[in-house]
């Protein structure tokens, strides 16, 4: 075959070929490092050839037929090969508190790094400082309930918060409550809002994960970070706050049908251990012990979040 000079190939390269395989030329032969044949365009006779093809993993050279009579050879490697990823196409409204909105100095959170992992497409819904009864500092009255998903959205997570832990009117309230002041009645209108939004949105309930002063080993009373006006929770033990809290959200979640995502207890992150806390968390301060750092969250957050977004969709 008389051609080009050879094109020096990698395994598993993909080219793509225009060109003539007339007069029984072939339009391109695969070559070992000892010059043996072990491929070639099986086309033949044709004035005007295009094919795609992969380099078998024994291959060293390409030789392409440099014959043509109206076609112009021309020979493309594919620069790159995009991998379908699980959620692509689909949509994700992530509403929740400082976790979610945190941005690093690349302008990206866990919301980003679950988007590359799973290829959905994804609206940053976090407001710092905010819950589900508490609307954040200076009356910003931003509760979860009051974040619109898009339309179009596909899958809506609701993640947080312990924010509720410091505002001083926080009540738990019961099954059934519709009084959004407290949390069984805020949980009711955030997922309601979300269903007026989109009727057919799938919604997923993610639990906070551990705080420097709200964590299993914390025996303080409730006081310590708030003086609540329902003395219940005032005197609360701040560990028994935090397991009531989202016992409270597993059983909304059960109650409406709904997955839930235990970060509190399965998250791995540990602050109350000094070289953790100084590894992977100080997330907006050098004292911080609230927020996990953009490792923090790409390690032990972005995958736990990612697989759960793939258990809703199926």
């Amino acid at each position: 075959m008389k051609s080009y000079l050879p094109v020096k190939v990698k395994p598993f390269e993909i080219y793509r070929l225009t060109g003539c395989s007339a007069w029984n030329a072939r339009l391109y032969e695969i070559i070992d490092f000892q010059g043996h044949l072990i491929s070639c365009c099986d086309n033949e006779n044709s004035q005007s050839l295009t094919t795609t093809f992969m380099i078998p993993k024994n291959a060293a050279y390409l030789e392409v037929n440099e014959y043509f009579l109206n076609v112009q050879t021309k020979l493309e490697k594919a620069v790159s090969i995009k991998e379908k990823k699980p959620l692509d196409g689909l949509h994700w409204g992530a509403i929740g508190d400082s976790w979610t909105a945190i941005f690093d100095k690349d302008g990206k959170s866990y919301v980003n790094d679950v988007a590359d992992i799973t290829g959905i497409t994804a609206t940053n819904l976090g407001a710092g400082g905010t819950g589900y009864v508490t609307g954040g500092a200076n009356n910003w009255n931003n509760q979860f309930f009051k974040r619109n998903i898009d339309a179009d959205t596909d899958i809506c997570t609701i993640f947080g918060s312990f924010n509720d832990a410091y505002y001083p009117d926080f009540k738990f309230g019961q099954k059934g409550d519709t009084d959004t002041a407290t949390m069984w009645g805020a949980m009711l209108a955030t997922i309601n809002n979300c269903y007026k939004n989109n009727p057919d949105v799938l919604i997923g309930i993610i639990s906070p994960g551990p705080w420097g002063a709200i964590n299993p080993f914390k025996t303080d009373t409730m006081s310590k970070l708030n003086s609540h006006s329902d003395t219940t929770v005032n005197n609360m033990a701040i560990n028994d706050f935090a397991e009531k809290y989202v016992q409270t959200m597993k059983e909304f979640a059960q109650m409406y049908s709904l997955p839930f995502l235990d970060l509190y207890h399965q998250s791995n992150l540990r602050p109350w251990n000094d070289d953790f806390i100084n590894k992977y968390y100080h997330g907006q301060s050098a004292t911080d012990t609230t927020h996990p750092n953009p490792n923090g969250l790409k390690k032990y957050i972005a995958p736990r979040i990612a697989s759960f977004l793939e258990k809703i969709i199926k």
